[in-house]
């Protein structure tokens, strides 16, 4: 039989796994934003000229490594990408494994202290790196205005 305090971890393991999914979420859709508006600049700059037809839509299904990637094309920032990198390894035992816990896993108060420190971890570096993000897709949303607004 579960103890009080194994199932309340047993919850809190499973909140912070949900949480930190969320947050991954979260980038992958700064990603589309920052991205969408890289092809939004070139667009603006080739029409006319050569056909460029790449829209948000063709993101839209691109998982995380994917867009980091595409990411790392438009973008200087080397620190975030490689920051944001590091964390896809955990994003991916959150998203394929964080659900599949053992019996002998979900009665050991030890085994889920631990993974709750790291699902804490790993909401605190993805927090940060969104609000990292979202600096990038301020600037490129400032650029895309501005050439908006000669035209």
């Amino acid at each position: 039989m579960m103890s009080d305090n194994t199932k309340s971890k047993n919850e809190e393991y499973f909140d912070l796994a949900s949480q930190s999914l969320m947050e991954f979420q979260f980038i992958e859709e700064a990603f589309r934003m920052y991205i969408s508006c890289c092809y939004n600049i070139i667009t603006n700059k080739v029409t006319g000229h050569i056909p460029f037809n790449c829209t948000y839509k063709d993101l839209e299904k691109d998982a995380l490594g994917t867009l980091l990637r595409k990411f790392k094309k438009f973008s200087n920032n080397k620190k975030l990408a490689s920051k944001i990198e590091k964390l896809i390894k955990e994003r991916n035992r959150c998203a394929h494994e964080a659900y599949l816990l053992t019996y002998e896993q979900q009665h050991s108060s030890a085994y889920l202290e631990n993974e709750i420190e790291k699902l804490k971890s790993t909401i605190v570096q993805a927090k940060e790196s969104l609000a990292e993000l979202f600096k990038e897709v301020k600037h490129v949303e400032k650029v895309l205005k501005a050439l908006n607004d000669k035209v």
